[in-house]
């Protein structure tokens, strides 16, 4: 199995948990198979199917460090493009499911893989929230993270199931790709 996480925090036997299911998805053929099988990811100029070889082949060890966040931020994580191999984890935002922390690692994981994935691109952008980021590949990957280890239906556009991920229509997001304006 490749090792994807390693957990600076060995004496947090939540963490040491969720690191070893982060690993074990990030290994898991259904989880690869499901993000390949995505339409499209919106502020993407690479199939989901290509995002998924990229985390399949990237070979980093990503190491899981901890800060103590303002008592007013929302931020749960960050990734430090200077810094590709560490995820920094808000130890104020760790009251949460197993599965909501390993969508944060994975999510703060998809950073990294774009950042080393060369000719690609499939970030979000910065940390304003809209709408459509919800359909980027970090937060989409996140969400199907999170289905898999809370062990909750992944059915697109279905939205009676548990959690619904919707078709995204690409001529909604070409918006910010200048060179599809005319």
């Amino acid at each position: 199995m490749k090792i994807y996480f390693v957990n600076t925090w060995k004496t947090n036997e939540k963490m040491e948990r969720v690191t070893a299911l982060a690993n074990s998805l990030m290994n898991d053929e259904d989880f690869l198979n499901e993000i390949a099988m995505v339409d499209a990811f919106a502020m993407s100029d690479v199939a989901p199917s290509r995002i998924s070889e990229f985390i399949n082949i990237f070979t980093g060890q990503i190491n899981i460090k901890y800060y103590k966040g303002s008592i007013f931020s929302s931020a749960l994580a960050y990734f430090t493009p200077s810094r590709p191999y560490d995820i920094n984890i808000n130890t104020r935002k760790m009251n949460r499911s197993d599965g909501s922390l390993v969508a944060t690692l994975v999510h703060e994981l998809i950073h990294a893989v774009d950042k080393f994935a060369i000719n690609a691109s499939f970030g979000h952008g910065d940390n304003k929230w809209t709408p459509e980021k919800e359909y980027t590949a970090p937060y989409y990957i996140d969400k199907i993270a999170e289905a898999f280890i809370d062990k909750k239906p992944i059915h697109e556009g279905n939205v009676n199931d548990n959690i619904a991920i919707p078709t995204v229509n690409k001529s909604t997001w070409t918006w910010w790709k200048p060179w599809t304006w005319f």
